[in-house]
């Protein structure tokens, strides 16, 4: 067992303070969710890729399924100059 995954598609990273160099995964979408930074928002839809859709399919449930945000936790900090 593994408490690490793999992932498919691409994390951003938000700057949440220029001075400091705090950062988050995740991006801004006051649309999406409420604190407006999410890493993902999954919804069940087929985008083309076959190995993903497939993963889509079979985890589906039956029905429409709900959409739901991935949200990151805690933040880090990088060099600024």
């Amino acid at each position: 067992m593994s408490n690490t995954g793999q992932v498919y598609g691409t994390l951003d990273m938000t700057l949440l303070n220029p001075k400091t160099g705090t950062v988050k995964l995740g991006y801004r979408n006051p649309n999406v969710s409420p604190n407006g930074l999410v890493m993902d928002r999954y919804d069940f839809t087929y985008d083309g890729r076959k190995f993903r859709d497939f993963a889509t399919w079979v985890g589906k449930p039956s029905g429409k399924g709900n959409a739901f945000d991935i949200h990151g936790y805690g933040v880090s900090k990088i060099p600024v100059k």
